[in-house]
């Protein structure tokens, strides 16, 4: 899926926040214009309890797989039709606690797991527990099955809408009419970005746009700001949107610039796709209660200690939230020979949450604090899970994404670079981790602390910010500045991209001839944006399997199309997964190489593509278009 559909003339516009943890839809009617748009939540109907529905802001981004007979039963009834793989929402996610191996979680982490085939049937995924669940299904139709559940609800909904009007004024309201935006973490690669796509059109949604989640919390910020936005953020404002999660924390930064009077905002630096949110706060939590429980003798199996690390995440929940109580109990059913049909309980006091997730993955830090990267493990054997962040500290990843950005950004934001990192002027926190006011502070005070030592004014937080609803509402009030105008962020694509060509060297016994990284699309290139590729003439091999090597560079903000690399220095450029393919051409009987010019093309859904044009005496010959897709699709046509 790398086209898009042609704009709906829908007044409706749509917002998607496909979480880890959580998901929301937020929709506007632009009938009467962006500048007075009202953007709205949808209360979407789940199941909550067996044999009660409630409509709630917020679906659980949990999936129970039921049986054939749990789907047809009243207990699990929905207020539509329609095929389901198992119950999407808040029953599922409670029944995580005593099923855990039969209720996928995160499947959105699993989108960026390139060790895995994300369109097998993996989840739930067991770990180290041997009993195999009854039923698995793929990343892919997990986050189908998440959406197909909202497309449901919005048309329900707008049905039951309908119905209270007249009947010569009323109309058939479908999602897949309408103008969808749908937000993806900043950091996702262009392979989780088509798996998104391809998930979402499995759902049944048509006109639809990728947004990055960062650049959607800004948005629903100024759609709560109105033009007031202007008062809090002036020319040489630099925002930090610290975004994190249930399973990722994401971080970004946008600029304010004076342009011809006027302000712009532009987002000039991504940071890398962190495993590391609410999840691994859950889990650490959870390792905290099983060394209690070890301590009175109780040794859990795998199956009970997830379903500990769920009833961690609900008491999390609870006691960073508002009004949060002094401690929660936690029960865990019991499977040892002396507790059969038993169960193990304890309590969690906000106390312990705290402590741990501040000291653990929010440590203080100087700014020239060494910051080590953690590799691989050198053992032999890994299970092939989620590839979670080695290093829990929160506030290290943030020191690394401002150092790692300021040379970079040195010659565009020479006032905000000090003691070698880069300084924001202001803060916009989002995701449902930072919710506790207790984690958001302690950000902010490590901000102000390297601001401090740089001889720098701190970072003031930007106040109106809506942590449950924000993504969803910021891609619903994206998608009115597409129909209507309004304040929009400049950036274009986050990172810059590169496919790799072989040098052309004589024979040298046992060495490959070095690869070099021919740039193909230049950092910021903006979405719908087709381009040549300058530079000599390369040979495509076509009429036999050829493998691509590609690679991205969020900190090379210089390169230009064209701009061939012989050499680069190994933490600027990230290796992306390697397509291998087959042109086939009717007027080739063999192998070979024809010597071809490179198109690039940037969609308007956010995906990438490159065409290899024949090059014959100057004229444009044959065309092969090769995809930035994933593996186990492939992606080439010709």
């Amino acid at each position: 899926m790398s086209s898009l559909p042609s704009e709906s003339k829908a007044t409706l516009v749509v917002g998607i926040d496909l979480g880890t943890t959580n998901s929301v839809l937020a929709w506007a009617d632009i009938g009467d214009g962006a500048s007075a748009l009202e953007i709205r939540v949808l209360g979407i109907p789940q199941v909550v309890e067996l044999g009660a529905l409630e409509e709630r802001p917020i679906l659980a981004s949990a999936l129970l797989l039921s049986r054939d007979e749990e789907m047809t039963s009243s207990a699990f009834r929905l207020p539509w039709q329609g095929e389901a793989p198992g119950i999407v929402g808040a029953f599922a996610a409670r029944r995580a606690n005593d099923a855990p191996d039969a209720v996928v979680l995160s499947a959105k982490s699993w989108l960026c797991q390139k060790r895995v085939n994300r369109e097998g049937a993996i989840l739930p995924w067991v770990g180290d527990d041997h009993e195999a669940p009854q039923r698995r299904i793929s990343p892919v139709e997990a986050q189908a099955a998440i959406l197909a559940h909202l497309r449901r609800a919005f048309d329900f909904k707008m049905a039951a809408m309908q119905a209270e009007r007249p009947i010569e004024t009323r109309e058939t309201i479908c999602l897949d009419q309408m103008d969808v935006v749908l937000t993806v973490p900043a950091s996702f690669d262009p392979e989780a970005r088509e798996l998104t796509l391809r998930a979402a059109e499995r759902a049944g949604l048509g006109n639809l746009r990728l947004l990055e989640e960062p650049q959607a919390a800004v948005y629903a910020w100024l759609a709560s700001r109105g033009e007031d936005w202007r008062h809090d953020l002036g020319p040489g404002d630099l925002l930090l949107v610290c975004d994190v999660g249930g399973g990722t924390t994401d971080l970004s930064l946008v600029a304010v610039r004076d342009e011809q009077g006027a302000l712009e905002l532009e987002r000039v630096a991504v940071g890398e796709h962190l495993l590391l949110g609410g999840d691994n706060i859950d889990l650490a939590l959870a390792h905290h209660l099983r060394g209690r429980l070890a301590l009175e003798g109780n040794r859990l199996d795998g199956w009970q200690f997830r379903a500990l690390v769920a009833a961690c995440r609900d008491a999390k929940e609870r006691l960073l939230g508002p009004d949060a109580p002094a401690e929660l109990p936690i029960a865990i059913l019991a499977r040892g020979r002396r507790l059969v049909g038993g169960t193990l309980r304890l309590s969690l006091s906000r106390e312990e949450v705290e402590r741990i997730v501040l000291d653990g993955f929010l440590p203080e830090l100087p700014l020239d604090a060494a910051i080590h990267v953690s590799g691989e493990d050198d053992l032999g054997l890994q299970e092939m899970g989620l590839p979670y962040e080695r290093d829990p500290a929160i506030t290290r990843h943030m020191l690394r994404f401002l150092r790692r950005h300021a040379e970079a950004l040195a010659g565009h934001l020479p006032a905000r670079v000090a003691g070698g990192a880069l300084h924001p002027t202001a803060i916009l926190f989002n995701g449902g981790a930072m919710r506790a006011s207790a984690l958001a502070g302690r950000v902010t005070e490590a901000l102000a602390a390297w601001a401090q030592t740089a001889g720098l004014e701190p970072a003031r937080v930007l106040a109106g910010a809506d942590l449950a609803h924000a993504c969803a509402r910021g891609a619903a009030y994206y998608a009115a500045v597409r129909r209507g105008g309004g304040v929009r962020i400049r950036g274009g694509t986050a990172r810059s991209f590169y496919v790799g060509v072989a040098s052309a060297q004589p024979a040298v016994p046992g060495q490959a001839p070095p690869t070099k990284a021919l740039c193909v699309v230049p950092r910021g290139l903006e979405d719908g944006t087709r381009l040549s590729v300058p530079g000599s003439e390369i040979g495509l091999r076509v009429g036999g399997k050829a493998r691509f090597r590609f690679f991205a560079s969020a900190t090379r903000p210089d390169d230009r199309a064209g701009w061939l690399l012989d050499e680069w220095d190994a933490a600027s450029l990230d290796e992306l997964s390697p397509l291998e393919i087959r042109f086939d051409d009717a007027g080739v009987d063999e192998e070979g190489r024809v010597a071809v010019g490179l198109e690039a093309h940037t969609t308007e859904v956010g995906t990438l593509e490159l065409e290899f044009v024949e090059r014959q005496g100057g004229e444009s010959g044959r065309r092969w278009r090769l995809a930035f897709e994933v593996r186990e699709r492939g992606g080439a046509t010709s």
